[in-house]
């Protein structure tokens, strides 16, 4: 696991951090936004070229969200579709 953002000031369309999540098909994201944004995954099996999957949360205001998803993919990265201070963590197992 790791912190994809870590009370970061994320513009809209920002990226995250990469996280490799090898041999963890069982993906959890979870954190905190400060405003309302949708947050969504981006897979990768190289590290550099990512594709968005269906697996997202959208917040309405500020709060605390989680999401799971499983794939096969090697790399994971987050997406916020708003600007928002965002906490992070991409977890696997």
């Amino acid at each position: 696991h790791a912190n994809a953002w870590n009370a970061v000031a994320v513009a809209a369309g920002g990226d995250s951090n990469v996280v490799d999540t090898q041999y963890q098909a069982n993906i959890s994201v979870f954190g905190n936004a400060d405003a309302a944004t949708t947050i969504t995954a981006y897979v990768s099996q190289d590290g550099t070229n990512f594709y968005k999957t269906a697996n997202e949360v959208a917040l309405s205001a500020a709060g605390d969200f989680h999401f799971t998803f499983v794939t096969a993919a090697r790399y994971v990265r987050l997406r916020s579709s708003a600007v928002a201070t965002i906490t992070a963590t991409i977890a696997g197992k």
